[in-house]
């Protein structure tokens, strides 16, 4: 798999940084198990299916980092609200700045999109966060997260199976620590700046070389 590579500095600058001083910053509940989805608001990325999951686990709390593509048509029911749907038990706090220090001060990094993804860089960013990772198997997403070892992959769109998933981590520390360690190594061996240099460095040493010996 191909991809621009992903910078580590935003997330290790935070490494100092206590979680309960980050929550503090963005108003977030500092006890509550928090679940992280930062995309743009579109239906297809699923943040109602996130939603809808957490109303089976309504001790969580919904953390969405938003924003809206001028190329990409929303619809105002993508995304309800504690404030207007009474059936949504789960609180929600909306963030839209400094993502890397967002994702950080949750506990989970949730991948929800009901179409396949090329690629999934959200998923990337959430391992740099030594955050566990729960995705959508669809797309490129599979290229990045092998289930139960570097994350959890769940079938796009299935609620109660995000739901269960969202719970045994929440139960399991152990689980959590052992996928953030493998997902941080992942994404440091594949996607990382150096990997990606070394990449376009091995591609154009093959062209140069190839362009010498048609020319020989």
């Amino acid at each position: 798999m191909w991809c621009n590579g992903i910078s580590a500095e935003p997330f290790t600058e935070l490494e100092s940084v206590a979680q309960h001083e980050l929550r503090a910053r963005f108003g977030l509940p500092q006890d509550a198990f928090l679940v992280g989805s930062f995309s743009r608001l579109a239906c297809w990325k699923g943040q109602h299916i996130l939603l809808e999951a957490l109303l089976e686990a309504p001790e969580m709390h919904a953390v969405l980092g938003l924003w809206v593509s001028a190329l990409t048509p929303t619809r105002r029911n993508c995304v309800p609200t504690c404030s207007n749907t009474a059936s949504l038990t789960a609180c929600i706090s909306l963030v839209q700045h400094d993502i890397a220090a967002c994702m950080t001060a949750v506990d989970v990094v949730a991948h929800t999109s009901i179409s396949p993804e090329p690629f999934g860089r959200v998923i990337i960013e959430g391992m740099l966060a030594k955050r566990p990772i729960v995705a959508a198997r669809a797309g490129g997403v599979t290229d990045i997260v092998e289930d139960r070892e570097n994350g959890i992959l769940c079938t796009p769109g299935d609620v109660h199976a995000l739901a269960g998933a969202l719970g045994e981590l929440s139960a399991d520390v152990g689980l959590r620590n052992r996928l953030v360690e493998q997902g941080y190594a992942n994404e440091i061996n594949r996607f990382g700046t150096e990997r990606y240099v070394e990449s376009v460095q091995k591609i154009l040493s093959d062209v140069a070389r190839k362009s010498r010996s048609k020319r020989g």
